[in-house]
């Protein structure tokens, strides 16, 4: 029983460290300023697909936008629009985004990396 909690709490902070490392490489990526309004400091990373959509890209920075505290609220409650501006912002990434939900939907670390590595044949 022992093993089993161990093995968890293993897992779940090795979940913790990614995301920590895709938030750094995102922070890096999009600076201070919140991507959004570009008027306040980003205190927080946005996931654009949530984790519960596919937890598997909540460890990769392209699903992570640098949001204000105002503009991440009104990103959850108003998510369509939110997706909307995303998608016409960042094309890129949303097309992305939204091939490896259609492809693989929850994926693995494994099948993100070949995802990413198909689209970029494209």
């Amino acid at each position: 029983m022992q093993q089993v909690e161990r093995q968890v709490s293993e897992k779940r902070e090795i979940r913790k460290r990614l995301e920590a490392a895709a938030m750094q490489k995102a922070k890096i990526r999009d600076g201070h300023l919140c991507m959004k309004c570009r008027k306040r400091l980003s205190d927080c990373g946005h996931h654009v697909v949530y984790k519960s959509q596919s937890g598997r890209l909540a460890y990769d920075p392209d699903n992570i936008i640098r949001l204000c505290d105002e503009c991440h609220a009104e990103a959850h409650s108003h998510s369509f629009e939110f997706m909307t501006w995303f998608e016409k912002k960042y094309p890129k990434r949303y097309a992305f985004l939204m091939t490896v939900i259609k492809i693989y939907g929850t994926i693995t670390l494994d099948e993100l990396g070949a995802a990413r590595e198909k689209i970029k044949a494209y």
